[in-house]
């Protein structure tokens, strides 16, 4: 896979911007899910990537030791009325390993992967390797 298409790197780079506060913690949880971060690491990654106004006042502030509290804290402390941490719970009450995605690729994706197999086959044929 792609090491810019891990959810680990994913969600390092994602940022709340212009969202609203909801609808970015739920983007996060779900990215969040897809990675195996400790807890407190995730906490830390969501407090960094949220507006200044809506972070905690200090690294210190906040249930750190686990993300559905301190997600659940974040809204509080934020006057949300969104219902906390539905897919963080479920990811605390999963005992056994991540079951990977049965999803088939998207049209897009397929097609993506035809134009590179396509191009690799033409740049062997222009190099000599006939079936290599």
């Amino acid at each position: 896979m792609d090491p810019l298409l891990r959810p680990e790197f994913i969600l390092l780079r994602l940022k709340q911007g212009g969202l609203p506060l909801e609808g970015y913690t739920t983007m996060f949880q779900l990215v969040a899910h897809a990675t195996s971060y400790p807890n407190d690491a995730l906490c830390a990654f969501y407090d960094a990537s949220l507006n200044t106004s809506c972070r905690a006042p200090s690294s210190e502030d906040g249930p750190r030791a686990d993300f559905a509290a301190f997600v659940e804290w974040t809204l509080a402390r934020n006057r949300s009325s969104f219902p906390a941490c539905s897919i963080e719970k479920s990811r605390r009450c999963h005992s056994g390993p991540r079951a990977q995605p049965t999803t088939t690729p998207t049209r897009g994706a397929r097609t993506r992967a035809h134009h590179r197999r396509k191009a690799r086959a033409q740049s062997d044929r222009a190099a000599g390797r006939h079936g290599v």
